[in-house]
């Protein structure tokens, strides 16, 4: 579930309520892998990692990462 969603097109924080076991079955990966990428993110400051949330920081960068073949919300 995700929150702030009267500001998804723009570039406030967006508040993800999932933990890092969860997102690691979505996405097919190990948690230890999935970690290790959340926390490289974290450092570069895209991303906050909270308690069962992850806040996405920097939209804007965070899209630019994803490229234009990824839907942006």
């Amino acid at each position: 579930a995700m929150s702030g969603g009267a500001h998804i097109a723009g570039s406030a924080p967006v508040e993800m309520r999932v933990n890092q076991a969860d997102l690691s079955r979505m996405l097919g990966a190990s948690r230890s892998r999935v970690n290790a990428e959340l926390k490289r993110m974290e450092n570069a400051r895209l991303l906050d990692i909270g308690y069962r949330s992850i806040t996405l920081v920097d939209l804007t960068r965070l899209r630019e990462i994803a490229g234009s073949e990824i839907f942006a919300f």
